[in-house]
């Protein structure tokens, strides 16, 4: 069967079925997933590193910000004290 077949830039072929289309090698498809596989596995365990480093910040900062409502609450009383 001859087929014609337009390639992505634009150059047109003809040939034989057979001839144009090349099989998949199923190893080379494999190891390529494999290799996807493990770049989002690594990419993934970087984004949870980076969120509970965030997330170890954000507790800091509530902890600190707790501590300070603490405080000015404690002022607060012992100013009302004082007046009264």
């Amino acid at each position: 069967m001859r087929v014609i077949q337009m390639t992505t830039d634009g150059e047109v072929k003809a040939g034989e079925k057979n001839n144009l289309e090349k099989p998949r090698d199923p190893d080379r498809t494999r190891d390529l997933f494999g290799v996807q596989l493990e770049v989002t596995s690594l990419l993934l365990e970087g984004e949870r590193r980076k969120l509970s480093v965030l997330q170890r910040e954000l507790r800091g900062a509530l902890n600190r910000e707790a501590g300070s409502l603490k405080a000015k609450e404690r002022q607060q009383h012992e100013l009302i004290l004082a007046i009264s």
